[in-house]
């Protein structure tokens, strides 16, 4: 078994979507094309909802940036030829994004806390009424 990086290409090269495809194709065009979802579902002929889980699997092996103030997605890719001024809007957008995940991944684990204090509360009083029926 390879190490993680050799495993995350080998994963990355057996998975194939035609959104990235299409995403791929474009960005060679011009890579600061901000896709919007409604432009991706017309490409694939697809609802929003199966481009939002297209874009969540694909951001699993490619890097998707995904800023808010934007409304839509980028496909991250740079080359020898970027300018100073493309790689640094890049590197802002891939900063924003993972702020972005960041907060989302604060805001679940918030969200979770009432829910795990529920889950014992819940556990405790099964352990109460099977002792009671148990008697």
């Amino acid at each position: 078994m390879g190490n993680k990086y050799s495993q995350t290409n080998e994963a990355k090269e057996q998975y194939t979507s035609p959104l990235l495809k299409h995403m791929g194709a474009v960005t060679l065009i011009d890579p600061k094309h901000i896709f919007t979802r409604d432009e991706l579902a017309a490409h694939l002929n697809c609802s929003d909802r199966k481009v939002r889980r297209e874009i969540e699997k694909l951001a699993n092996y490619y890097p998707i940036i995904s800023v808010s103030s934007k409304q839509g997605y980028r496909l991250g890719s740079f080359d020898d030829k970027s300018s100073y001024d493309t790689l640094k809007s890049l590197k802002e957008d891939v900063r924003h994004t993972l702020a972005e995940l960041q907060s989302r991944i604060e805001s679940l684990q918030a969200r979770m806390k009432p829910l795990i204090a529920l889950d014992v509360k819940i556990s405790e009083q099964i352990e109460v009424k099977f002792n009671e029926e148990s008697h």
